[in-house]
């Protein structure tokens, strides 16, 4: 991706030496009080004409004890013109001088349309409505009796503006256009090294969509205030305040405006309220004096916005994952089995789904088929006949995929052999391997900058996929979160994410039926990103985070994803199964599964038989109205993606931009022509769903509605999901 890059200028001040002067000294006057004391009252004799002559001695003389000495002294009228004169001039200075600073504190600069005023210290832009897109707060970091120097950049200020905050700042805005949007560019080009730039978003009257996975994904993005978080990617089961696996440096804003902030800025989210996110430069010592620069395009809408703006900062897919992974379901081994995981295990697992007649397509082993994590190969012990086990599975019509990390455990053998062969991350002295406790034990971490190092995991892939006819991998970990907290790579990153697009550039040579959990500019990685996993509860860090999750993802470019299990992870966030799995309500397991039928695969782990026979009954008839009617409706919405940069799961706002439904989070489009409306409370039976403009088909009850309102009371029981499609849209019936 390319990075456009402000350089920093160097502000030298000069110091000016002040000459001091010397104090009174009574001894250096013409006639001292010890004169007087040496000279006799005889020898004083006084006539009139000498004391007019000392009064008002001869011009050009003066007298010094008696002793006349020529000088040329001005005439006094004269001298009095010129003391009125430096007066004025020192008059008009002072106000000059004042006025100007007071000038500088009143400015207001406008740069095409958008308007910076300097006493609210205020960044308006507004949509190509003309109606005002965001209002930002600039330079909150400086005190507020600072006012700037103006500092053009070109002689009218049409196209750009300059502001310099003396030893703090300096402030650039630079105007471009791109298709339908106008552009701009900030940057905040630090002086000082010990205040930050940073700049705070007013969010009064716009919504805010983007950013990333969170422990609880709101949509739009939540405005819970914060104290500050590194935008960097973590695992959330470690810390639920930061941000999750996949992240972008992209928000789009109600009104029609996209924010993007670039890479090489360290980047600090802080909600300071309800109503202000604020960016802010700063959270890695490498960066001496970071700055802060980010970029906001405005278009007509939301919708506009997003299409204009997607391919150059969002990217685009331009491979995709084998479509087998979207028609049938994807089985994991992880959410079932912890404690225990045998070659008997999989093989009775895999089994029971095929005797059951359940549809599948990729069966994901995950943790604990190695002997010790990072060996690379099945622990003999409990797989002693795994190549056999690998063939069964391909009989029984799965794919298989082994689930491996970048971490290797310092007790397996490949920990030597990879010290031996110089492929570890680096402490920060760069003399021995940098360790991290991540979830699974204490591990050596990848360096995807060096080549050998990803040859040496290129060698083990292509070994463990020759020797056991594997499929393909999911591909786990690679979060900043789980690096070592001070390390050095061989090759410089950008930033700290960088390192997971590197290790998704090498996931993506192990084949389309990879799966991944990270993502950092990866759109167009032929690979299946996954959701992280989610906790077996209603809230908004389990069910009612699907739809939002599914929404943020679409924004950030990534059109298909393997949700996560239906029913949530029963040991989400467990390093040990010491405290035992949680148990999954049937309810929520069957809410969960009519969501996902709707995303663009869906995920099973713990099987339905484990809540009954009538589950079984359901999940069975979700799976087929997955193949017959949403599968083709996925790949009709990916071809329209390739066109218009139209998401495949979208948002409601979509048919009607700038409508005042942009919170709603329990209702999303598949493609253009079906809006799923999904019960997510406990014990509901009816919802109330509000319909874009057009003619609706509820495909639940068979009734016709037309669109523009919302429709109160529809019935949707435990075993029934609630959706429509679209039989005319708003501009056919116009």
């Amino acid at each position: 991706m390319d990075l456009r890059k402000t350089s920093i200028e160097q502000l030298i001040v000069e110091e000016t030496n002040l000459d001091t002067h010397t104090g009174y000294n009574p001894q250096d006057t013409v006639t001292s009080l010890a004169s007087f004391q040496s000279v006799d009252s005889n020898d004083l004799s006084f006539n009139n004409d000498s004391i007019q002559q000392a009064l008002n001695p001869p011009r050009g003389t003066i007298t010094v004890r008696g002793t006349p000495k020529k000088y040329w002294q001005w005439p006094r009228e004269l001298l009095l013109k010129f003391m009125v004169v430096g007066l004025a001039i020192v008059i008009i200075a002072g106000t000059a001088l004042i006025w100007y600073y007071y000038d500088q504190g009143q400015l207001t600069v406008t740069v095409a349309g958008a308007v910076i005023t300097v006493a609210a210290r205020t960044l308006e832009i507004k949509n190509t409505k003309n109606n005002i897109g965001i209002t930002i707060s600039i330079a909150t970091h400086v005190p507020e009796y600072q006012n700037p120097w103006n500092c053009w950049t070109d002689s009218q200020g049409v196209h750009s503006a300059c502001l310099e905050f003396s030893t703090y700042s300096r402030f650039t805005l630079k105007y471009w256009t791109m298709d339908n949007a106008k552009c701009y560019d900030v940057a905040w080009q630090q002086i000082s090294p010990v205040v930050p730039p940073e700049d705070c978003i007013q969010l009064d009257d716009v919504l805010l969509y983007g950013g990333g996975q969170t422990y609880e994904q709101k949509w739009p993005v939540s405005r819970d205030p914060d104290t500050g978080v590194e935008f960097l990617s973590t695992h959330i089961h470690s810390n639920t305040s930061q941000f999750g696996s996949i992240l972008g440096r992209f928000w789009l804003f109600s009104s029609g405006l996209v924010l993007i902030v670039n890479e090489s800025t360290p980047l600090i989210i802080t909600q300071r309220s309800e109503t202000m996110m604020c960016l802010k430069a700063g959270y890695d010592s490498v960066f001496e004096l970071p700055s802060l620069l980010y970029t906001v395009c405005a278009g007509n809408d939301a919708k506009s916005i997003f299409q204009a703006t997607a391919e150059r900062y969002v990217g685009l897919a331009t491979h995709t994952p084998d479509l087998e992974l979207l028609e049938n379901p994807v089985w994991s081994t992880s959410g079932y089995f912890w404690e225990e995981i045998t070659q008997a295990s999989i093989e009775d697992f895999a089994g029971e789904i095929v005797e059951r007649q359940f549809p599948h397509s990729l069966l994901i082993i995950d943790s604990k088929y190695e002997e010790h994590y990072g060996d690379f190969d099945f622990d003999p012990v409990n797989f002693e006949r795994a190549p056999e086990m690998i063939s069964q599975l391909h009989d029984f019509g799965f794919s298989v995929s082994l689930r491996l990390t970048p971490y290797i455990n310092t007790d397996s053998p490949c920990f030597q052999e990879g010290l031996l062969q110089d492929v570890w991350i680096l402490d920060n002295r760069a003399l021995s391997p940098g360790l991290v406790k991540w979830w699974l034990g204490i591990a050596a971490v990848i360096d995807f900058t060096k080549p050998n190092a990803i040859d040496w995991l290129a060698t083990k892939i292509t070994n463990l996929r020759n020797y056991y006819g594997v499929d393909g991998f999911k591909m786990d970990g690679g979060e900043v979160g789980y690096l070592p907290t001070a390390f050095s790579t061989s090759g410089q990153l950008v930033n700290s994410n960088v390192y997971s697009t590197l290790y998704t550039k090498v996931a993506e040579t192990f084949g389309n039926k990879t799966v991944i959990s990270v993502g950092y500019n990866s759109q167009d990685s032929p690979v299946l990103f996954s959701m992280m996993d989610r906790e077996p509860v209603w809230g908004y860090n389990g069910l009612r985070a699907l739809i939002p999750t599914a929404l943020t993802l679409s924004v950030l470019g990534y059109p298909l994803f393997l949700p996560t299990m239906i029913g949530g992870n029963r040991y989400f966030g467990f390093e040990d199964a010491s405290r035992g799995p949680s148990e999954i309500d049937i309810e929520l397991y069957i809410r969960w599964m009519q969501v996902e039928v709707f995303l663009p695969t869906m995920h099973f782990s713990t099987p339905p038989w484990s809540f009954g026979s009538d589950t079984v009954v359901i999940a069975r008839a979700m799976v087929q109205l997955h193949a017959d009617v949403v599968y083709p409706a996925i790949l009709a919405a990916l071809t329209e993606y390739r066109l218009t940069r139209a998401p495949v799961i979208r948002p409601l706002w979509w048919l009607e931009p700038g409508s005042n439904h942009d919170l709603c989070d329990s209702e999303f489009l598949v493609g253009g022509r079906i809006l799923v409306a999904p019960v997510l409370e406990l014990g509901a039976r009816s919802r109330d769903v509000y319909l874009p403009a057009g003619t609706w088909r509820d495909e639940l009850h068979n009734e016709v509605y037309h669109g523009a309102r919302t429709i109160t009371g529809l019935s949707v029981q435990l075993n029934e999901v609630l959706y429509f499609t679209l039989e005319h849209a708003a501009e056919q019936i116009q």
